[in-house]
């Protein structure tokens, strides 16, 4: 066969925090399975923990073998492959031959776009995963999914030249090892919604719902502080509130999934808007010299009062659902 294309498609719907999940999620939706139920469980392993007037984000990633688990619920099955393979592009080519979707990780390899020309950045020499869903041996050119940059989130149905792959893979292979993962359907997929309710009980365990309470009320405190003390904790503020933003990302997602009322995810939104809004305001601090200067910039927090008992409704909301689920 000369040419070969899956209808596989890139998953922009929500920012994910690596170039792996990004490439799990598009071959999940292909093979029937449910990307909103891969959210959650990926979700699931962020955890966010306040002590010490700090707010912690632990990130407690999931293991292949946990990630296969759910993946095997799906009707897919995912092979780990580390042994170096001499032609790469053959390999590639026969695995999508065979129906597999292929995942390889790359140093700094690039795709482009075949309508505008535009290439994809460097990645610093780290190793990247992109995922392979076609070829044109003709063109000698493989589909692939991928980002522009580091910086963006936003994946796209790129094209890789056949001779860039197998210098990126024998780059990788020299600095890293080889690194790559097949793909392929082994059943239909089991009841979703038994599946989501396994994830979203799960997602209910992992709330830390004190944490973030917490969290709101040493906010509320820290809005009403001297100048001594607000100079002393906005670094940690300003820090620490970008780990409540990610919260609230992973909130809206779950949210969304189990239809909440569109209320409640305006709200997040406005909350998010509102964090860079903070953040700006404290580093324009260094601005600030005397107390009567301090009280003019301190009114341009007037809306701190509106962001925590937002704060404080999007918490009741969650552990309302949270609680019903129990019953």
């Amino acid at each position: 066969m000369n040419k070969l294309v899956y209808p596989v498609e890139p998953y922009n719907q929500f920012a994910l925090r690596d170039c792996y999940f990004s490439m799990v999620f598009p071959i999940v939706k292909h093979f029937g399975g449910s990307v909103d139920t891969l959210a959650v469980a990926t979700n699931n392993d962020i955890s966010f923990v306040f002590e010490n007037g700090r707010l912690r984000q632990i990130d407690s990633r999931k293991s292949r073998e946990n990630l296969n688990e759910y993946l095997v619920e799906q009707g897919i099955s995912m092979r780990h492959d580390e042994s170096y393979h001499e032609n790469i592009i053959e390999f590639v080519c026969d695995s999508l031959d065979k129906e597999d979707l292929v995942v390889v990780s790359l140093s700094d390899a690039i795709s482009y776009d075949p309508k505008t020309g535009n290439k994809t950045g460097s990645h610093g020499g780290y190793s990247h995963w992109i995922l392979f869903y076609g070829y044109d041996k003709e063109n000698k050119v493989f589909n692939v999914i991928d980002h522009f940059s580091v910086e963006s989130p936003i994946y796209c149905k790129l094209l890789m030249n056949f001779d860039e792959i197998k210098r990126s893979y024998d780059e990788h292979e020299k600095n890293f090892g080889s690194k790559l993962q097949l793909f392929s359907n082994i059943h239909e997929t089991l009841s979703t919604d038994e599946i989501k309710a396994k994830y979203l009980m799960e997602w209910k365990r992992s709330r830390n719902e004190n944490s973030i309470a917490d969290y709101l009320s040493f906010l509320e405190d820290f809005f009403k502080s001297d100048f001594q003390k607000f100079r002393r904790y906005r670094f940690f503020v300003a820090e620490d509130i970008v780990h409540l933003s990610v919260y609230y990302l992973q909130q809206k997602f779950v949210l969304t999934v189990l239809g909440a009322d569109k209320a409640i995810i305006k709200l997040i939104d406005r909350q998010n808007a509102s964090i860079l809004a903070i953040k700006q305001k404290l580093f324009d601090l260094r601005e600030v010299k005397t107390n009567e200067d301090f009280a003019k910039y301190i009114s341009g927090f007037e809306f701190s009062e509106q962001f925590i008992e937002n704060g404080k409704e999007i918490e009741g909301f969650i552990n309302g659902i949270t609680a019903k689920k129990e019953e």
